[in-house]
C-alpha cells in the first residue's frame, strides 16, 4: 500500500469518528428533547388533576352544606378565602353539631390547586377574594348565581375565559350542579325573582296544592254539613 493510500485510509477513519460523534450528540438532543416534552406533559397532568380534586371538593363542600341545612334545619355559611396556594374553606354552623359531623364535614380545610375563584351571584355582581355563600332558612334565603373555578388566574381577565370550572347555585329546592340544566334552573330562578317571587316556583306551586286542598275540604264539609241538616229537618 502506498503512502497515499495510507494518508487516505487515516483521513477516512478520522471523518468517520467525527461524524459518529456529530451523529451521537444529534441522538443525545433528540432524546433530551423527548424527556423535556414528556415532563412538561406529566406536569400539566398532575396540575389538571390536582385541580379537579380541588373544584371536586368544593362542590362537595357547597352539597353537604345544603344538606346540613334542610336535615338539621340549621343555617350554614361557607367562606372561600384567597391563600399563598389555593382557598382556605371554612365552614359556619349555627347548630352545635356531634364530632363524627366535623369530621364529615371538614369545618376548616385548605383547598390547594385553586389560582383563583370567582362568584357571579344572580345580579350579576362580581365577587372576589373572599366569597361569601350562604345557606339560610330552610333554602328562602340562599347564594344564587355562579362559582367560576380557574385552573390559571392569568386567564381569567374576563367571565367565562380560560375554560373555569362552573359550579351552578340555582338556590333550593333544584340541587347545586354545573350542567346545562342547572344553567337553566338559575335562569328560571332568576326569572321568577323578577317577577316578585322571592320563593322558588316549587315551593309556590307545592302552597297552591295544599291551599286548593284545604278549600275543596272546607267545601266538602260545608255540603256535609247542608245534607245532615236538610236530613233533620224532613225527620
Amino acid at each position: 500500500m502506498s503512502a497515499r493510500e495510507i494518508k487516505s485510509v487515516k483521513s477516512f477513519k478520522a471523518l468517520r469518528r467525527y461524524l459518529t460523534l456529530i451523529e451521537l450528540m444529534i441522538v443525545m438532543a433528540l432524546i433530551l428533547m423527548i424527556s423535556g416534552v414528556v415532563g412538561i406533559s406529566a406536569v400539566k397532568s398532575r396540575q389538571r388533576q390536582k385541580f379537579q380534586s380541588s373544584a371536586d371538593q368544593v362542590m362537595d363542600k357547597l352539597r353537604l352544606a345544603q344538606d346540613f341545612m334542610l336535615m338539621l334545619k340549621t343555617d350554614v355559611r361557607i367562606k372561600l378565602t384567597k391563600t399563598a396556594k389555593g382557598y382556605h374553606s371554612h365552614v359556619d354552623v349555627d347548630k352545635a353539631l356531634p364530632d363524627s359531623l366535623k369530621r364529615v364535614m371538614h369545618l376548616d380545610s385548605d383547598i390547594d390547586g385553586l389560582p383563583l375563584i370567582v362568584f357571579v351571584d344572580d345580579q350579576n355582581v362580581k365577587h372576589t377574594g373572599t366569597i361569601d355563600l350562604r345557606f339560610m332558612s330552610g333554602g328562602s334565603s340562599m347564594s344564587r348565581g355562579i362559582l367560576y373555578l380557574y385552573p390559571s388566574a392569568e386567564n381569567a381577565s374576563s367571565i367565562g375565559s380560560g375554560s373555569p370550572r362552573q359550579i351552578v347555585l340555582p338556590g333550593y329546592p333544584r340541587p347545586i350542579g354545573g350542567s346545562k340544566e342547572d344553567l337553566k334552573a338559575l335562569q328560571m330562578a332568576k326569572q321568577e325573582s323578577s317577577e316578585g317571587n322571592v320563593y322558588p316556583l316549587e315551593i309556590l306551586e307545592d302552597w297552591a296544592i295544599k291551599k286548593n286542598n284545604r278549600e275543596s275540604e272546607k267545601g266538602k264539609k260545608k255540603q256535609d254539613a247542608k245534607g245532615k241538616k236538610k236530613k233533620s229537618t224532613l225527620t
